[in-house]
């Protein structure tokens, strides 16, 4: 008789346990992807940056640079 109560005491909290465990497990993969997206993003931002940096100083520098000569040196004075 006591037996059984202590069962359907305990029943309820080890049902509560249980959905804590998929609780945790839940916020773990939840801050895992929240990492890997944060990571994602640095190196999105990262390629793109260097991308960026690669066409200006190797595409666009020169060109400005030949173009104000051009007109600099073609001066007559």
């Amino acid at each position: 008789m006591a037996f059984d109560q202590c069962v359907n005491i305990l029943d309820p909290l080890r049902q509560i346990s249980a959905s804590q465990a998929v609780d945790l497990d839940r916020l773990r993969l939840m801050k895992e992807y929240a990492q890997d997206a944060h990571e994602h993003r640095q190196a999105f931002r990262s390629f793109w940056l260097q991308a960026a940096q690669l066409v200006l100083l190797n595409l666009l520098l020169p060109l400005l640079t030949a173009l104000l000569g051009y007109i600099f040196g073609s001066r007559e004075h």
